[in-house]
């Protein structure tokens, strides 16, 4: 997004929380990283609006994004979700959601949060990385 974005959002009633409480802030909890990607993944092509504007009806039809249960998810929840007027009804991309949850899992089967595996591909100073085994602060490079 642009300055020019930056400009339009402070006060737009879907723009205006949004930048101001998440555009560029980091996220530690894996339901607001996986939102993340749900969101990301029902973009591609359309505006970042019309996104927003679906959004607590993508929270609802993906049960508040619990990545355990998205992961359950049959062809009878495809069909829901296909049927369910409030979201994006791409088949791909409803179907690429509940694919990433196998993501997920594999993050999980190491012993992290999806956030501490993004902050290992990309630390921030400062950043306390918690496994069930260490804990590790990461510093500025000398």
């Amino acid at each position: 997004m642009s300055a020019a974005y930056c400009r339009l959002a402070p006060g737009h009633p879907f723009h205006g929380d949004y930048h101001g409480k998440e555009y560029g802030f980091p996220a530690r909890d894996d339901a607001v990283l996986f939102e993340r990607l749900v969101l990301e993944i029902n973009q591609a092509g359309l505006s970042w609006l019309t996104v927003l504007k679906k959004r607590d009806a993508f929270r609802a039809a993906f049960v508040g994004y619990d990545i355990d249960k998205i992961a359950a998810f049959t062809a009878r929840d495809v069909k829901r979700l296909l049927a369910d007027p409030g979201i994006i009804r791409n088949r791909l991309k409803l179907e690429a959601v509940i694919d990433k949850t196998d993501l997920a899992d594999a993050v999980d089967a190491l012993l992290v949060t999806i956030a501490t595996a993004i902050m290992v591909k990309k630390p921030h100073p400062g950043t306390t990385l918690i496994r069930q085994d260490e804990v590790t602060t990461l510093t500025q490079p000398e």
